[in-house]
């Protein structure tokens, strides 16, 4: 934190720095983990998570789907993405250039460990809500007893293990209605005591970058890709071509036009009953298709509440991980600029947009 704030000095009073947007770039508020290297694969990731969150500071990772064990024991982030870059091996293989033998089953089990965190089951004792009017709370006893082995001589036992086991739940108020399933076999599988499940949900993301000639052509593997690690948002954004490079042999000739990746997501998106096109931002070439549940009243909700994620982690942590959340306990409505088809394809309009002096040439859609 403190070699960002070193790093942005040097900028103070430069012509075109403006002074709200210095002042504001001094306070590190978001950290995004990712760009060279694989992140999740630091032995401290969950500690350094926790450290960020501690000093009210966002995190956004993403993971090349190649370490699923790690996707599942990862802490929760603000935001998680995994980086699919191809459909089918032979494309994933091309452009990745993946460093395992069986990276494409590493590559699945990572969606499938992506999924995963969506409904994660979690024992112990869960949060249920007590927010507005309280909830009335149950306790649903579930007596296994097998007709062969049924003994009436086990009744005055039964009933004092399940007092036992009554005592040592724990139910506590939270923000979501829900009762956790905690079985509790005992030795001659007679009784199971069960609560409704928890979930615990992380906001997923699949990114996908377009390389023209390489991967746009794989629709329907993409979609069964969805299918299975069912993200709550897919971003889809064209490559960007960095220069000539031994290691890549890419060109310019690669990078498709906004338009066509326009075209690509909503061609993807007809095949997928659950997600519709939410987000534009053409300056950067990319779209956004996020899942329907994030359209709430007819509203996008794609954005996200950074001060109440902060609360929502705070709450996890002090209950030791047992008062849950998820994604929708954190969105925030998406602006209206913002939104796939208005009228500045995703330009903020309280910024001051700059132009080309050659008008002559047509650049709209690069």
């Amino acid at each position: 934190m403190k070699l960002t704030s070193l790093l942005l000095f040097i900028l103070e009073g430069v012509p075109g720095v403006k002074a709200d947007r210095y002042e504001e770039g001094l306070a590190v508020k978001h950290c995004a983990l990712s760009l060279v290297g694989e992140p999740i694969m630091y032995p401290e990731i969950n500690q350094f998570l926790r450290l960020l969150h501690h000093h009210q500071i966002s995190s956004f990772l993403v993971t090349n789907a190649q370490f699923p064990a790690e996707i599942r024991t990862l802490q929760p982030v603000t935001q998680l993405y995994v980086s699919v870059d191809a459909s089918t091996k032979d494309s994933l293989k091309k452009i990745d250039r993946p460093l395992f033998k069986d990276f494409w089953q590493r590559f699945l089990d990572s969606l499938k460990a992506l999924g995963d965190k969506i409904l994660q089951r979690r024992a112990g004792p869960c949060w249920v809500d007590s927010a507005g009017p309280p909830y009335p709370i149950a306790l649903l006893l579930s007596l296994l007893i097998p007709a062969h082995s049924f003994c009436p001589a086990l009744l005055p036992l039964l009933a004092g293990v399940i007092l036992i086991l009554i005592s040592f739940v724990r139910i506590y108020p939270c923000s979501r209605k829900t009762l956790v399933l905690i079985p509790a076999g005992c030795p001659v599988n007679v009784i199971q005591l069960a609560l409704s499940s928890s979930p615990t949900q992380q906001r997923t993301v699949y990114r996908l970058t377009l390389v023209k000639a390489w991967n746009v052509d794989e629709l329907r593997a993409y979609s069964e890709l969805v299918t299975l690690g069912r993200p709550d948002f897919i971003e889809v954004k064209g490559v960007t071509y960095c220069g000539e490079s031994s290691a890549s042999s890419l060109t310019m000739a690669n990078v498709p036009w906004h338009e066509e990746v326009i075209c690509f997501v909503q061609q993807l998106a007809d095949q997928l009953p659950d997600y519709e096109i939410a987000s534009e931002h053409e300056h950067s070439n990319c779209l956004l298709i996020a899942h329907k549940k994030f359209k709430v009243d007819g509203e996008w909700r794609t954005w996200i509440d950074y001060e109440r994620f902060q609360e929502l982690m705070k709450e996890y942590e002090e209950s030791g991980g047992t008062r849950v959340f998820s994604a929708a306990d954190y969105m925030a409505r998406t602006p209206q600029w913002a939104l796939f088809g208005a009228k500045g394809r995703g330009f903020d309009p309280a910024d001051t947009r700059f132009h080309r002096k050659n008008k002559s040439k047509d650049i709209s859609g690069c």
